[in-house]
């Protein structure tokens, strides 16, 4: 897989010390209405709002509010409470790289999402969010087959908005194999549905960054600069300090190829300042590879190899192995052309570790497989039944079936 392919994963955030107090705005005032007189049911809506805004401005005060509020939440009598809060608490696990702990929390509230009344709403959040995990740890396959079920519950209920995360985690994972054209299919239908409904939100900029790594790859980089700006400018405009970081480092990376490097540091450094004043290690890692490929490609070594050796750190503990196994092909490659063989050896055995590690995440996806279909096939009939007419239109389902003819589901 590609250098392009890694660019897009993480989520992130702006580019100078004062972006900083972006998104301060409904946090400020989320936490303004949490000092009123409220009832039960607004307490706990405004509290998960609050989460949501924070996990894309502060991380880290989100998962310190989470765990304020957790015996709470997850002492609330109405089922739907729980299961976004679970949600959120995965999604902050999942941030922090730790998978296992965000998996088990996903999976707690999957088993009540399939008896809540809101049943199809929630049972395509929490498959959306197992997929997005599944990708994390570079198990493409199970992403796809967790991202299908999700995919098939929001059309279902005709939600928009979820068919638009869903469609983009369909991008992503497409994206990962290379199918660029496919890929840039289902980012161009999240985009379309969100300027449809007239959404310019955080999604759509993530959307727009997203679709330009298949420009990236298919050498259009124009294309793909022009998506990027759109997409900071969106951030800017929404005061917004999460994923503005994926976009300065999607855009730095495109003006590496361009050959413009002097562009390109500069545009990183936006990006590296707030993955290292936020200390976000999930951002970091990507911020430092695209920053030190910049380097060697001007000669400053030391630098470059310092940098690219922290990434791998990084990615290996929070298993991205295949961020792991590029920055480790380019340092076997850099010090074997130096003539240091010694270290080089260091740095091939290591990539070999790497890539058992993604054999090892392949043999578990295939052990869960039959268990993930049979879950499938009986959603599938479950939906048969819970849709308008007793099936879904021969639309829905061709869009469906053709991924699952292209992956063997």
């Amino acid at each position: 897989m590609g250098r392009i392919c890694l660019l897009f994963i993480g989520a992130l955030l702006m580019a100078n010390c004062s972006y900083l107090l972006y998104g301060q705005s409904p946090i400020d005032s989320l936490n303004a209405r949490l000092q009123q007189q409220l009832t039960e049911a607004e307490r706990y809506k405004t509290e998960l709002d609050l989460i949501d805004q924070l996990l894309f401005a502060d991380p880290n005060r989100a998962g310190r509010f989470i765990d304020s509020i957790a015996v709470r939440h997850l002492a609330a009598t109405e089922d739907h409470v729980k299961i976004r809060f679970m949600i959120n608490k995965s999604v902050y696990l999942r941030m922090k790289g730790d998978r296992d702990s965000s998996r088990a929390v996903i999976k707690e509230a999957l088993r009540m999402a399939e008896v809540n009344k809101d049943s199809l709403f929630w049972m395509a959040r929490v498959n959306y969010v197992m997929g997005t995990i599944a990708d994390d740890e570079s198990d493409i396959d199970t992403a796809i087959e967790y991202h299908l079920i999700a995919l098939r519950y929001a059309e279902a209920i005709d939600n928009k908005r979820l068919i638009a995360t869903v469609n983009s985690g369909i991008g992503r994972a497409y994206l990962f194999i290379a199918e660029y054209d496919k890929a840039k299919e289902y980012y161009k239908i999240a985009i379309d549905i969100k300027e449809e409904l007239g959404e310019r939100d955080v999604q759509l900029a993530r959307y727009l960054t997203n679709i330009s790594n298949c420009y990236d790859a298919q050498g259009d980089y124009q294309t793909s600069l022009e998506y990027l700006d759109r997409a900071i400018e969106l951030h800017e405009n929404l005061k917004n300090t999460v994923n503005a970081i994926t976009s300065y480092n999607n855009k730095a990376y495109t003006l590496y190829l361009m050959k413009d490097y002097g562009a390109a540091e500069k545009t990183i450094l936006r990006g590296k300042f707030l993955s290292d004043s936020l200390d976000i290690d999930s951002e970091r890692m990507y911020t430092y590879s695209t920053y030190a490929e910049i380097l060697f490609a001007q000669g400053k070594t030391e630098q470059a190899k310092e940098l690219m050796e922290i990434s791998t750190q990084i990615s290996t503990r929070y298993k991205d192995y295949y961020l792991a196994q590029y920055n480790l092909d380019l340092l076997y490659n850099l010090y074997y052309e130096q003539g240091d063989y010694k270290t080089a050896l260091d740095y091939y055995k290591q990539r070999a570790v790497v890539l058992d590690s993604v054999y090892n995440v392949r043999s578990r996806s295939q052990i869960e497989k039959l268990s993930l279909e049979y879950e499938t096939e009986k959603k599938n009939r479950e939906i048969d039944f819970l849709s308008k007419e007793g099936e879904l239109t021969s639309l829905q389902l061709k869009k469906s079936n053709q991924l699952q003819l292209a992956f063997g589901v």
